[in-house]
């Protein structure tokens, strides 16, 4: 609490000062303007009481002022130095009435109606009392004249001020929460996730979060053009199929307008499927088009499930703003996704090509030697397919390594990695397998070649301290072996 009094006081008098600036100037102007009845001395003391009014109002506010009180006392003080001032410098034809002016703008600016109101009724007092009071020849009958004409002038003006500055703080401030909004949206992009399934994820986490709703899904065109979840996030929700062109929904509506809609009411709304309302306990529903360029690719939505749950307009564009944003980074991370698998993928058979091959056995050595677990590897060479693509065609050798490869994947452990090493040659990892194991898996891998085909293999094991290179070596070694010993065999190494 300490450390809040010197800052809490710090902003009164900040606003005490704003006032007493400008009324200050326009008082010291004022009484120096010659005039016939002027007293400049008695006009500047006055003056001076005033700063010395203002000063005594911010020492007695005390170090935690009301608002109220901050903006209300300093015109009030001011008001009555005017009405002095006006007294001594000749009443109604001093033409001192302008200053009422300056405390008028200055609760406009900075207070509330009831301010206005307060120091309009203080400045109209300043012009009657002294009709009523001093009368003639001071304050002659007309005076009243002016006096109405303000009482009708200066609440106008105070409140059009008032909410001319309203609108425009009002607007500053949703200008602010939408830079903010923007800065929130792109930090949550840049963050996301290379991997596409973790992308998805982070950005219904991120709606979530950003609309203060309770789930969200994302749903994207499958292979028949439907459109499925592929993400859940927050609340239980089920997963749903929508057939676009069929019955209505606001998913289905929102990815062929590509444009975002929202249900207050998703039980009773004719454009929600009451159904799927029912099922997700929706009391509110947002559906926004994850739209890339002109072409949409999902539908990202957000359900709170609270009974009253108030949906700001600011939450929807928040949830709007991601989901423009979403489009680029989920293709993004799909197509780093298809780079990475295609960089470590052979196009013909689609098992691990020789980078990915060469990662995973040094990644396997390493396990290996940390658990002190049996390791083997094997090569495999396709027999004379060099003859085999002279007869039939570089087509149908083609095909004959793809219908070999996924003979051999059929069978083969989840654990287990089958790569095409290079040409006709394919090596096989087996890890936690030993000589004995390792040998009765690739007899079966030599016995499953198709198109009565056959083909020669090399087994390795490794020793707990051979490098890749020098392992696979080894397997080479036996495979050469099986190739002299005339083909269609497996032979193990040492």
């Amino acid at each position: 609490m300490t450390g809040e009094t010197p800052t809490r006081a710090h902003a009164a008098l900040t606003n005490v000062a704003t006032f007493a600036g400008p009324a200050l100037l326009a008082l010291v102007v004022a009484v120096a303007l010659p005039y016939s009845t002027s007293r400049p001395v008695a006009g500047l003391v006055v003056a001076g009481l005033l700063l010395l009014g203002v000063t005594v109002s911010v020492l007695a506010l005390g170090p935690d002022p009301a608002p109220t009180a901050e903006l209300a006392v300093p015109p009030l003080l001011y008001c009555l130095v005017v009405a002095t001032l006006r007294h001594v410098e000749g009443g109604a034809e001093s033409g001192l009435s302008y200053l009422l002016l300056v405390p008028v703008f200055w609760v406009a600016l900075y207070g509330s109606r009831r301010h206005v109101l307060v120091v309009v009724a203080a400045t109209a007092a300043v012009l009657v009392v002294p009709i009523l009071v001093v009368g003639a020849p001071l304050y002659p009958a007309g005076e009243w004249r002016r006096s109405l004409v303000w009482l009708v002038v200066s609440p106008l003006v105070g409140l059009s001020v008032q909410s001319l500055v309203r609108r425009i703080r009002e607007a500053a401030e949703e200008l602010r929460a939408h830079e903010e909004l923007l800065v929130r949206v792109a930090q949550v992009v840049r963050e996301l996730p290379r991997d596409p399934q973790r992308a998805r994820h982070e950005i219904c986490r991120a709606a979530c979060e950003l609309a203060g709703a309770d789930s969200a899904y994302l749903c994207e065109p499958d292979e028949v053009g439907n459109l499925v979840t592929t993400v859940r996030v927050g609340e239980p929700l089920p997963a749903f199929t929508v057939a676009l062109g069929g019955e209505t929904t606001l998913v289905g509506t929102a990815y062929l307008s590509r444009r975002p809609l929202f249900s207050a009411d998703p039980l009773h709304d004719p454009a929600v499927h009451r159904r799927l309302a029912a099922d997700m306990r929706a009391t509110a529903l947002l559906c926004c088009p994850v739209i890339r360029g002109q072409e949409p690719l999902g539908v990202l939505g957000v359900v709170w499930t609270r009974s009253g749950a108030a949906v700001a307009g600011r939450a929807r564009a928040a949830v709007d703003l991601l989901a423009g944003e979403a489009a680029a980074a989920i293709e993004r991370a799909d197509l780093l996704a298809r780079l990475t698998d295609q960089s470590q993928t052979d196009p013909l058979t689609g098992l691990a090509n020789r980078r990915h091959w060469d990662a995973t056995l040094s990644g396997a050595l390493l396990r290996a030697g940390r658990h002190r677990r049996v390791l083997c590897v094997g090569l495999v060479d396709l027999d004379h397919f060099k003859r085999y693509n002279d007869a039939y065609g570089h087509q149908q050798g083609d095909q004959l390594l793809k219908e070999a490869a996924a003979a051999w994947r059929a069978q083969l452990r989840e654990s287990d990695t089958l790569a095409r090493w290079g040409g006709e040659e394919f090596a096989v990892l087996l890890p936690d397998c030993g000589v004995d194991t390792a040998s009765v898996v690739l007899e079966r891998l030599r016995t499953s070649v198709p198109r009565q085909q056959h083909c020669s293999i090399g087994l390795a094991s490794w020793d707990g301290e051979q490098e890749p290179n020098a392992l696979m070596a080894a397997a080479d070694a036996a495979l050469y072996a099986a190739k002299q010993a005339g083909r269609n065999r497996l032979t193990t190494f040492g």
